[in-house]
């Protein structure tokens, strides 16, 4: 005879640390929900101004998600200009190099960064 139980199955989210509060940036909010669903959960994601820029844990911005109108959005990674060549604390972008949905950019943007899970 089975058992049933109201427990409910692992989820991913029994193996990430909690999410952290919400940054009042409905798109960066969405951004960090989308991460964790894809098991990144070593990511920091931050909104400024119309973007939304991600980051590892401990380290600078690689990416920077754009809204480009209706449900689509832009990815841009950082760029690789020596600092000297520009203002320290300005960072510069490549340009635009995907467009499409948001989950899908945000996937394509950690895994430039080889930052989910093998598998994912």
């Amino acid at each position: 005879m089975l058992e049933s139980t109201n427990a409910s199955p692992a989820s991913i989210d029994d193996h990430l640390p909690p999410l952290p509060p919400s940054s009042g940036h409905p798109d960066a909010d969405r951004v960090r929900r989308i991460a964790r669903q894809l098991g990144c959960g070593a990511v920091w994601v931050r909104g400024a101004g119309p973007h939304v820029v991600l980051g590892l844990q401990g380290e600078n911005a690689f990416a920077r998600l754009t809204p480009v109108g209706g449900s689509s959005y832009g990815l841009a990674f950082r760029s690789p200009v020596a600092p000297e060549r520009r203002a320290p604390t300005t960072p510069s972008w490549e340009p635009l190099l995907l467009i499409d949905d948001l989950t899908t950019v945000v996937e394509h943007a950690l895994v430039g960064v080889s930052a989910l899970p093998s598998g994912a």
